[in-house]
C-alpha cells in the first residue's frame, strides 16, 4: 500500500493526505478539484443548451453516460464508493426520470443528468442539490406566474437550476466524490 503523506492541521495536529479533501478512501484534494470542475462544466455546458433550445441532444447525454459509468468504475475499482453508495445516490434521478415518463412533465434528458451527476454527488449530495433546484425552479415559475409572463403550461427549463443547486451541494455539504 502507498504510504500516506502527513500533513499538518491548522491546529498544529498531524492527518494524512485523504483527509485534506474531506473524503478518506482515496481521493485526493487535486482529485476533488479535478472531479467537481469537470462535472460542473459538463452541467454548464448542458444547462446552456437546455436554457436555449429546452432539449438536450441524446448524443450529448450518450457521451455524458459513457462518461459518468467510467467514473463509476475507477471509483469502484479505487475503493473510493460502494455499489450501495452509487445506487442510493441514484434515487433522485431515477425519481425524476420515473415522473418524466410518467407525467411528461419533465424530459427525461433531466432525469438522466441528474442521474449522470449523482455519481459524482453521491446521496446527501444529490438529494440537497435536487431539493434546491425544486424550491429555486418553483420560485421563478412563481415569479414569472405573479408577473403574467408565464401561463401555467409553460416548459421551464430544469438543468440550469439543477447546475445552481449542484454549486450549492458541492459548496457546503460533507458527503460525495469531492
Amino acid at each position: 500500500m502507498a504510504s500516506r503523506e502527513m500533513r499538518t492541521r491548522g491546529d498544529g495536529k498531524s492527518r494524512n493526505e485523504d483527509e485534506v479533501c474531506g473524503w478518506g478512501n482515496g481521493c485526493r484534494a487535486g482529485e476533488r478539484i479535478m472531479l467537481m470542475t469537470g462535472t460542473m462544466t459538463y452541467l454548464a455546458v448542458l444547462a446552456v443548451l437546455d436554457a436555449r433550445r429546452r432539449e438536450i441532444e441524446s448524443w450529448i447525454l450518450l457521451l455524458g453516460s459513457f462518461g459518468a459509468l467510467l467514473a463509476a468504475g475507477v471509483f469502484l475499482v479505487r475503493g473510493m464508493v460502494s455499489w450501495d453508495q452509487l445506487l442510493f445516490g441514484a434515487v433522485p434521478g431515477v425519481i425524476l426520470l420515473a415522473l418524466a415518463q410518467t407525467t411528461h412533465s419533465a424530459g427525461a434528458g433531466d432525469g438522466i443528468v441528474l442521474l449522470q451527476v449523482s455519481i459524482f454527488l453521491l446521496l446527501e449530495r444529490t438529494i440537497v442539490a435536487f431539493g434546491i433546484s425544486m424550491i429555486v425552479m418553483g420560485g421563478f415559475c412563481a415569479v414569472l406566474l405573479l408577473l403574467k409572463k408565464a401561463s401555467r403550461d409553460m416548459r421551464i427549463p430544469y438543468l440550469p437550476f439543477l447546475w445552481l443547486g449542484c454549486l450549492v451541494a458541492i459548496c457546503t455539504c460533507e458527503g460525495g466524490i469531492g
